[in-house]
């Protein structure tokens, strides 16, 4: 059995590059939380950008480039990653979406959570039935 939770990182449209209105950045950012209590409630850990490392682009210490670099990092070292629904309609979703791709870190999409696959899949992470990166 793994000795650790499997991770999940929580992608999903939040500014658009800064094109978004504050109110609906705020919606967004209340969906990745509330897809994080999800994966949370199956026994996965959650990365959500938008509370690891968004605060400091928002308020101008760190460049957009650099904060996506940062999320490149976090998501590599994750076990998946989950796109939530709209992400393909920010830029930086996209991206992040297209780097797990390129990096084989294994992609889930909202349907194979409302059928519960999800729990199958940790399941079965947990118990070395299956490896995340392959």
């Amino acid at each position: 059995m793994r000795r650790h939770k499997p991770v999940v990182y929580i992608a999903g449209c939040y500014s658009d590059g800064n094109r978004l209105e504050a109110t609906t950045r705020e919606l967004n950012r209340l969906k990745m939380q509330e897809y994080s209590l999800r994966f949370m409630a199956l026994g996965c850990a959650t990365i959500n950008p938008i509370e690891n490392d968004m605060w400091a682009y928002d308020n101008g210490s760190l460049s957009y480039d650099d904060a996506l670099s940062n999320d490149f990092a976090v998501i590599k070292k994750c076990d998946f990653i989950f796109m939530c629904p709209g992400y393909e309609n920010g830029s930086g979703a996209m991206k992040e979406y297209e780097f797990a791709v390129r990096n084989r870190i294994p992609v889930l999409f909202d349907a194979v959570l409302q059928i519960g696959n999800v729990s199958e899949l940790v399941h079965r992470f947990l118990n070395e039935e299956c490896e995340p990166c392959e």
